[in-house]
C-alpha cells in the first residue's frame, strides 16, 4: 500500500473565510482518509485577543 500524499491547506487571509475552510476541510473524515493534511498559515488565525 502506497503512503498517502501530503496536502498542505494554507488558511489565506487570517480575518477572511479562509480559516474556517481549513477547519471544515480537516473535520471532514472523506478527506482525511485521502491524504495527510497539513494547515499553512499565522498561528494567531482562529482568534484571538490581537486587535487592529
Amino acid at each position: 500500500m502506497s503512503e498517502r500524499p501530503l496536502l498542505a491547506l494554507t488558511l489565506g487571509d487570517p480575518a477572511g473565510i479562509g480559516p474556517e475552510i481549513v477547519a471544515g476541510t480537516i473535520a471532514d473524515e472523506r478527506v482525511r482518509q485521502r491524504g495527510r493534511l497539513l494547515a499553512v498559515g499565522h498561528t494567531r488565525s482562529r482568534g484571538g485577543d490581537e486587535q487592529g
